[in-house]
């Protein structure tokens, strides 16, 4: 997504940041929703606010150690034991995930 977006002169910033979001609270984007941003403002765009994880959702501190994470698994543990302390799914949503 992120390749698709530069290469078509959008950079949304905080990449990383983003990805730990999005490993912690798993989503799907629809193309749908993703054409309904209006992409000449997608900074002021509702949608764009609604769909894409931004930058301060998950406090700073937890934030960084994901960030300067040198491994991949690293990275996987700081989110795993994050969403152990905030449990962030409700029922068997935790079991669904691939």
């Amino acid at each position: 997504m992120c390749a698709i977006l530069s290469k078509n002169g959008i950079e949304i910033g905080n990449i990383a940041e983003r990805e730990f979001f999005v490993e912690v609270y798993r989503f799907l984007a629809t193309r749908h929703s993703l054409n309904s941003i209006n992409w000449d403002n997608y900074l002021n765009d509702s949608i764009f606010h609604l769909v894409f994880a931004q930058p301060g959702m998950i406090d700073p501190e937890t934030t960084q150690k994901y960030v300067d994470a040198t491994t991949a698994d690293a990275r996987t543990q700081i989110a795993l034991d994050y969403m152990g302390r905030t449990n962030p799914h409700d029922g068997n949503q935790q079991l669904k995930k691939t």
